[in-house]
């Protein structure tokens, strides 16, 4: 059954050219959120500033919480602290419970569509 659900997401981002699709974005949300003490109406997100250790402590905090991850890229617990990270905002995962499906939807594609630019097969060079 899971492997039906990830080859059902594999088709879906079969057309998407991920070389050109954003590291670095302002999202403007929908609806501002109320977080803390704070009113957001958009989120500065640079994915091209996270590194190896961020990696290996998302899987490391979502391990501790029993929560394995077979790959990240599916995983919307892993992108969403992905995003967090990302983020100039001081916010937490807690944040993405009080978007709109809209919101919350686009900005893990956001995600997503990172990793699976960081998964495309690197070019090599012609032999000859």
């Amino acid at each position: 059954m899971e492997e039906n659900k990830i080859n059902d997401i594999n088709e879906n981002y079969e057309n998407i050219d991920v070389e050109k699709a954003p590291s670095a974005l302002v999202y403007k949300l929908e609806i501002p959120v109320m977080y803390g003490e704070k009113e957001y109406t958009e989120l500065h997100i640079d994915f091209t500033k996270l590194r190896g250790k961020d990696a290996r402590a998302i899987s490391a905090e979502l391990q501790a919480l029993g929560k394995a991850v077979l790959l990240p890229s599916y995983s919307d617990e892993y992108l969403t602290r992905m995003v967090v990270r990302a983020a100039e905002e001081k916010i937490g995962d807690d944040f993405f419970d009080k978007l709109t499906m809209h919101d919350y939807n686009k900005l893990i594609s956001r995600a997503r569509t990172f990793l699976l630019k960081s998964e495309s097969p690197i070019p090599t060079a012609a032999k000859g």
